[in-house]
């Protein structure tokens, strides 16, 4: 019970916080003078393609997750949130490590490390929540992560069945 909560709660802090960086990520691109005269582009364009999809799937899987309390602890929530992490911890440490070095230092900064800083910590909490849901798993939802475990169990039923 308790995994379920601290699974949603991540979830939902997650969500939020991938929200406040693509409201400060499209400030950056609509209104950045280093954007706009493409002088700085290419990993904020990277962190662009990265961002949004990663947003609306947290929110799809929080929305499901307030509606029927069985999603989130499944081997689709535990890929989504390993990769949408290390998507998300990778577009935005490169974006970070590019502001540090060769940012033009403008009024726009503060925008800049917010939606980069505010993106990676959701990326860290995308890796903590799919280490969480893989360590707590029901037993039922594991059997699902390989067919050939299925198969097995299929197979031992039905020799047990003959046998007896």
């Amino acid at each position: 019970m308790y995994i379920r909560l601290i699974n949603f709660v991540l979830q939902m802090v997650t969500a939020i916080m991938e929200v406040l960086a693509s409201m400060f990520l499209l400030n950056v691109v609509f209104n950045s003078h280093c954007v706009l005269g493409e002088e700085f582009t290419i990993s904020v364009f990277l962190y662009c393609f990265i961002l949004p999809p990663v947003t609306v799937q947290s929110l799809v899987l929080f929305i499901s997750r307030c509606g029927w309390c069985t999603v989130g602890l499944d081997p689709i929530a535990i890929a989504y949130n390993f990769t949408a992490g290390i998507a998300m911890s990778i577009g935005t440490f490169q974006l970070l490590w590019t502001l540090i070095f060769h940012h033009c230092r403008n009024e726009f900064a503060i925008p800049f490390y917010c939606t980069t800083v505010i993106g990676f910590a959701a990326g860290i909490l995308h890796l903590v929540n799919g280490c969480l849901c893989n360590s707590y798993m029901p037993h039922v939802e594991r059997l699902h992560l390989k067919t050939s475990k299925l198969n097995s169990a299929r197979v031992a039923r039905e020799r047990l069945g003959r046998i007896q």
